[in-house]
């Protein structure tokens, strides 16, 4: 007898595969490539994947990524669909409600990608300022503050967590971090959320940033995903 639906999605989301193959999800891997060479959004199968991606990027490359082509979409959804309805997660702007609240301690990239003009990337990196960011109703980066140093970085994410969060304070829904090889900001943005919000249900999940948001963001990057209101422009 065929499934009601089949939940599915990209490599995008960012959470080990372990996680998403534990609950039956079919994964769509997207690539990134580095001087001709293709590498697979590994999604933690392979422990050195993410370690590798990072020794390019220090090496001074720039990877590049690409929208997966109409056939490898088709390919997918043509094994999946004679088993029933699928309900695909995919790597785009909806879910206005799913705030993605995120910090940056290293801007080189930023500068490397074109993201951030060499000036502005300098003055920041001198003066110690780590912008404020997040995602607005059309899936666009808004910088919205900056603040010197990691420790206000922090206090800044989660005071703007506070403001959003469904019940504020007393905000009981699930909530994820993803870092981009900042594990030690990303435990410690844990411990904040903690404080702040004890009623939060379940563990807070920490994980990796993969190599295709990564190859835009770079290192240093810490963000925050929780249930909220209506997203702005």
């Amino acid at each position: 007898m065929a499934e009601s639906f089949i939940l599915s999605c990209e490599s995008t989301v960012d959470l080990p595969y372990a996680y998403v193959s534990g609950r039956n999800m079919p994964v769509l891997f997207y690539t990134y490539t580095v001087d001709g060479q293709e590498y697979t959004d590994d999604m933690g199968r392979d422990p050195e994947a993410l370690p590798r991606f990072y020794s390019l990027l220090e090496e001074g490359n720039i990877p590049t990524t690409s929208q997966l082509n109409l056939q490898t979409y088709l390919d997918f959804f043509e094994t999946l669909l004679p088993k029933g309805d699928v309900l695909h997660i995919a790597f785009g702007s909806g879910m206005n409600k799913v705030h993605h609240q995120f910090y940056s301690v290293d801007l080189k990239y930023f500068r490397r990608s074109g993201r951030m003009s060499g000036a502005a990337a300098t003055v920041a990196a001198i003066l110690n300022f780590c912008p404020i960011m997040r995602l607005n109703s059309a899936g666009k980066i808004i910088a919205y503050d900056k603040v010197r140093g990691r420790k206000n970085a922090i206090r800044r994410t989660v005071d703007t967590m506070e403001e959003h969060a469904q019940g504020g304070r007393n905000y009981s829904c699930k909530c994820f971090i993803c870092h981009s090889n900042s594990l030690e900001d990303a435990e410690q943005t844990k411990i904040a959320v903690k404080e702040r919000f004890p009623n939060i249900s379940g563990e807070i999940r920490i994980c990796d940033i993969g190599t295709i948001i990564a190859s835009h963001c770079g290192p240093g990057t810490v963000a925050v995903f929780f249930f909220g209101d209506e997203r702005a422009d």
